[in-house]
């Protein structure tokens, strides 16, 4: 995770703990100096990249001798060392719809799912420079799209064209990745059916229901399954209030929906009594994505104006807006890490609407966010997922049989330790001594003993 990890390095270079002279650091604030050092790097990067990346893993390794992470010495990091992605899944069948549509990450373990075409494709990604595509949801005649883990992991829903472009839930049991089984079906009704069906899945906290977004013509409801027999789904009597909903989301800590409507409003409202919901409170403004911290304290809300607004909702019946993340373009996907810290947003760039932008963001204290990097795909989709651990971005790239899924090393710690493996990554003392005086020299990676 990347705002709240121990140091822990496993790679063959070693990291170790700085040791300074009394004399020249008795008044020195080794963290300021750390962020300096980003500065400094930040500043060098489009003109000596080589030396940039020196002074950025110099910085991110002072703070972490410090027990202290900071938005800039991880920006530092990051923007160095994690620019290049460390793998690119290819669709293995490209098929008539070749393209990938959607990407989820189980929060169970290092298991992600991607759809494209009639499959969805699970992979393991214990180690993200090798990933394993080792199962496949396959409907033989059906598009799927809108992958979604249950919160143990143990069960996929997605999205399946009946072959008229209306859409149904299906669910798979992959507790086996190699082997996943069909165990269930959610059926639109008579007029879903008349219509287009699901739009999207969503399942609640303890993975006993699923909220399927629909579209009846010019109205919307979510449609609430009882899944506790997944193989035998039933769909609630209606409950939810009709509010002309475009978008759903679960809070993972409460039955709380979060629902997006026609009245350009994101309202909230209690189902812990599926047949009796409560309003709880609504926010303004018009939402093209919207996500739930793990906490089920923070609110994310993409604007189709563009800015994304984050909001406190610890007091659901008085959210607060905490801060607003002014980025160019509109966000069309968001994934918290598991601890909080970092947001990912999925943008597309105004000036390049092919070009799609991935932005990591440090908002642990959420009224003062921080933008960590941002990457750039060739791509219109703007899906972004988060590993369970937060080590590992993916994002979607490309069409036709260029299409593929990318993924990111984003874990500070073990790109710092990969980064000391090479020598040339290392601060030379006469460097040193120019960009960091005030501290005596010692070298922050040593070689392992032979």
């Amino acid at each position: 995770m990347i705002a709240a990890l121990a140091l822990a390095v496993t790679a063959p270079a070693v990291i170790v703990p700085i040791a300074l002279t009394r004399d020249r650091t008795e008044s020195v604030d080794v963290v300021t100096v750390a962020r300096e050092l980003a500065t400094s790097a930040a500043a060098l990067r489009r003109n000596d990249p080589d030396l940039a990346r020196r002074l950025s893993l110099t910085s991110f390794l002072l703070a972490e001798n410090a027990h202290t992470r900071t938005a800039e010495t991880t920006s530092a990091v990051l923007v160095s060392l994690s620019s290049t992605p460390v793998k690119t899944i290819k669709v293995p069948q490209p098929g008539s719809n070749p393209f990938v549509n959607s990407v989820a990450f189980s929060p169970a373990g290092a298991l992600l799912a991607f759809t494209a075409d009639r499959h969805a494709w699970l992979v393991k990604v214990t180690d993200p420079h090798n990933p394993m595509i080792v199962g496949d949801a396959e409907h033989p005649d059906s598009w799927l799209s809108n992958a979604v883990f249950s919160p143990d992991g143990k069960k996929l829903a997605v999205l399946r064209d009946d072959g008229t472009h209306r859409y149904l839930g299906q669910l798979w049991d992959v507790t086996d990745p190699a082997y996943p089984k069909r165990i269930g079906v959610l059926e639109p009704g008579a007029t879903e059916a008349a219509d287009r069906g699901y739009d999207g899945l969503h399942f609640s906290p303890d993975g006993l229901t699923i909220a399927a977004d629909v579209r009846e013509g010019a109205l919307s409801l979510p449609r609430l399954w009882d899944v506790h027999d997944a193989t035998q789904p039933k769909q609630m009597p209606d409950s939810v209030p009709l509010y002309n909903q475009l978008s759903t989301a679960f809070s993972p800590k409460e039955p709380l929906l979060a629902l997006y409507t026609a009245q350009a409003e994101t309202r909230f409202v209690d189902i812990t009594d599926p047949r009796a919901p409560q309003n709880q409170a609504a926010i303004p403004g018009t939402t093209e994505t919207m996500a739930f911290s793990p906490d089920g304290h923070t609110f994310a809300v993409g604007t189709t104006a563009g800015p994304v607004q984050i909001w406190d909702i610890s007091k659901i019946q008085k959210p607060a807006l905490k801060a607003t993340l002014n980025r160019p373009g509109r966000a069309y996907g968001m994934a918290f890490s598991q601890d909080g810290h970092t947001l990912a947003v999925g943008t597309h760039d105004q000036g390049n609407p092919a070009a799609f932008v991935a932005t990591l963001w440090d908002v642990t204290t959420p009224d003062q966010p921080s933008a960590l990097v941002s990457y750039t795909d060739g791509s219109q989709w703007g899906d972004v997922a988060l590993s369970a651990d937060g080590d590992i971005l993916a994002t979607l790239s490309h069409y036709g049989e260029g299409a593929e899924v990318v993924l990111r090393d984003i874990s500070p710690t073990r790109l710092a330790a990969k980064a000391c493996e090479d020598g040339g990554n290392r601060l030379s003392e006469a460097d040193w001594q120019s960009y960091i005086p005030q501290l005596s020299y010692r070298a922050l990676c040593l070689d392992p003993p032979k």
